[in-house]
């Protein structure tokens, strides 16, 4: 039994393509987890899935500094 991860995408504004490059890349590996993004980010990974028509559990929280306490959060739990 595989364990689902909970995977925080985040990137800069220059690098957004070179996420949304490499989440197509591993999109098949990517859809059996979570994932949690910023909006932008989020939004174009979400694209990405569908143009690949992939289905994926992709949660986009709000830009810097709100979202970072949730992922520290998640991150700590384990």
């Amino acid at each position: 039994m595989k364990k689902r991860l909970t995977i925080a995408l985040v990137a800069h504004d220059n690098r957004k393509a070179d996420m949304v490059e490499w989440v197509k890349h591993n999109a098949e590996l990517l859809s059996h987890h979570h994932l949690v993004c910023t909006g932008t980010t989020g939004r174009l990974i979400k694209e990405a899935f569908d143009e690949l028509n992939i289905p994926a559990d992709v949660t986009c929280m709000p830009k810097l500094p709100h979202w970072w306490f949730v992922i520290k959060s998640i991150w700590l739990s384990f």
